[in-house]
C-alpha cells in the first residue's frame, strides 16, 4: 500500500511567531522533522505551507512543496482540512502527518508507529504521552464565575494520583491515516470509533505554541534525542 508523509507549517503562529524557523539546536525547528520523514523511508514527503523560509527550507532538501491557500491558513483551520488539499494533489492508501512543533521524537518512533498502525488496521492512528495533571484527581474548570470545579466527578473524590484512572495526553507529534476515512468528510476528529494510540516516552509531550515550550523542548530534545539519555518509556 502506497505512503505518503505530510508536514504541515502554516506561518502565523500567534503564540510564537515565526518557530518553524527559529534555531533550534542548531538548525531551524522543521528541519528536525522534515529530516526524520525523509530518513524514515516509508514514502514521498510533501510540505504545505504560506511560510516563505519553510518553502525554501522544504525545497532546499529536495522535499515537494504544496502552497497552502490563504483560506487554510487561519487560526481556526481544521488540520483534516488541511490534509485533504493535500490529498486533492497527491494519492495514497495512507497518510503519516508529521507535527513539526513536536520535534522530541525518533525515526524510530515514526516506524514502530507505522507498524503498529500495519499490524492492527485501525482508521486512524495518533501518539500519546502520559497526562501529568489528572481531570478525575487534579484538573479544574472555572464555573460560575470563580468556583474551581473537577473536571470530571463521579461523585467519590480521589485522594491520591495513583488511584486515578490513567488518562493520557494527545501530544500532537505523531497521525497515521487509511486516506478513505480521511476522504469522507463526516470524519471530523481523529479520536473514533476505530482509531488507536501510539505510546511515546514522557520527553516528547511538548507540542510548542510559546517561548516557554521552545525552551524546554529544545532541553528534552537536546538531552534524549542528540545525546540519547535514557527515559522511562511511558
Amino acid at each position: 500500500m502506497s505512503t505518503l508523509i505530510t508536514i504541515c507549517a502554516r506561518a502565523g503562529s500567534k503564540g510564537l511567531p515565526g518557530k518553524h524557523m527559529r534555531l533550534f539546536n542548531g538548525k531551524p525547528l522543521i528541519q528536525w522533522t522534515i529530516e526524520q520523514a525523509i530518513e524514515c523511508g516509508l514514502g514521498p514527503v510533501v510540505v504545505s505551507s504560506d511560510d516563505g523560509g519553510v518553502i525554501g527550507t522544504a525545497m532546499e532538501l529536495g522535499l515537494s512543496v504544496l502552497l497552502r491557500p490563504d483560506d487554510l491558513a487561519r487560526d481556526d483551520t481544521p488540520k483534516l482540512d488541511v490534509l485533504r488539499n493535500i490529498m486533492s494533489c497527491y494519492e495514497s492508501d495512507i497518510l503519516i502527518d508529521l507535527d513539526a512543533t513536536n520535534p522530541c521524537r525518533t525515526v524510530e518512533h515514526i516506524l514502530e508507529a507505522k507498524w503498529k498502525f500495519d499490524n492492527e488496521k485501525p482508521d486512524v492512528l495518533f501518539s500519546v504521552t502520559s497526562a501529568k495533571k489528572n481531570p478525575h484527581f487534579n484538573q479544574v474548570e472555572i464555573v460560575c464565575g470563580d468556583m474551581p470545579m473537577l473536571v470530571i466527578d463521579n461523585g467519590e473524590y480521589i485522594t491520591t494520583r495513583q488511584a486515578a484512572e490513567p488518562v493520557w495526553d494527545m501530544n500532537s507529534s505523531i497521525y497515521i491515516y487509511d486516506t478513505k476515512w480521511l476522504a469522507d468528510l463526516k470524519n471530523v476528529h481523529p479520536v473514533c470509533f476505530n482509531s488507536k494510540a501510539f505510546v511515546m516516552p514522557k520527553y516528547s509531550f511538548l507540542d510548542i505554541d510559546s517561548i516557554e515550550d521552545f525552551v524546554a523542548a529544545e532541553a528534552l530534545h537536546r538531552r534524549y534525542c542528540i545525546e540519547n539519555v535514557g527515559s522511562s518509556a511511558t
